[in-house]
């Protein structure tokens, strides 16, 4: 009888387990994006591990070599999704600016009437 090597043992994680573990990294790293961007590429790093870990461990038991090529995969992609969604939330910024100026500019005028203040 021939045992398996270790890095053929992949072939038992479903696909729905890696999928889940890489939406819940995209998920992560985007809320690390959007509430702490000062973090940068080190938070990311943690955000995506951390999303990893519930997955991770499972497929720890069963495929050690997958497990590991998951977490160093992780490292590698997860600053360049870190750097999509800064620019996105920068384009995104840049859109709403202007709308959120002139309600800002409108809203105050408004109090102004209301108040009846003159214009300097």
């Amino acid at each position: 009888m021939k045992t398996k090597p270790n890095n053929v043992q992949s072939e038992h994680i479903s696909d729905s387990k890696l999928m889940q573990a890489g939406f819940a990294q995209c998920v992560f790293i985007a809320i690390q994006t959007l509430v702490f961007p000062e973090l940068g590429f080190f938070g990311c790093i943690i955000a995506a591990q951390c999303a990893l870990f519930p997955w991770l461990l499972p497929i720890c038991r069963q495929a050690v070599v997958t497990a590991v090529a998951m977490s160093l995969t992780s490292i590698v992609i997860s600053p360049l999704f870190y750097l999509v969604c800064l620019h996105t939330m920068d384009s995104i910024k840049e859109l709403i600016s202007p709308t959120v100026n002139q309600l800002t500019l409108h809203f105050v005028d408004i109090l102004k009437t209301y108040l009846r203040v003159t214009h300097d």
